[in-house]
Formats: C-alpha cells, structure tokens, sequence
C-alpha cells in the first residue's frame, strides 16, 4: 500500500473512509455525490503518509 489515495469523509462524523480513491477527482466525484444525497458536507482526503508498528527482531539465548 504505497500508492497516493485519496478518501471521502462525512463532516459530522461516523464510521471511517472505506473506500479508496485512485483520483482526486473521483474523491470529489463522490463526495459530491454524497452530499446530494445527504445534504451533508463531505471532506475529501489526501493519503500524506503511512504509519507502520516495528517489529523487532527475535532473539534466542542458550541457559546452561
């Protein structure tokens, strides 16, 4: 998942984006779609970065 992306997310909230944007313009797209069937304000999200847990190495000690 190195890819830019972009997602649509509700201005009051719910659950998070679930789906991904492989344009800006079909973010926007969508969102304007959204808002006309809602009513509502729709944020369209740029992917800056990602966040990955480290994992460390295992280690393995011989007890005599």
């Amino acid at each position: 998942m190195s890819e830019k992306f972009w997602a649509v997310w509700r201005e009051t909230g719910g659950g998070a984006p679930a789906k991904r944007h492989d344009t800006k313009e079909s973010a926007i797209q969508e969102a304007g779609r959204l808002a006309k069937q809602t009513g509502e304000r729709y944020f369209v999200l740029e992917v800056i970065g990602i966040v990955a847990p480290v994992i460390a190495p295992v280690e393995y000690t011989e007890i005599d």
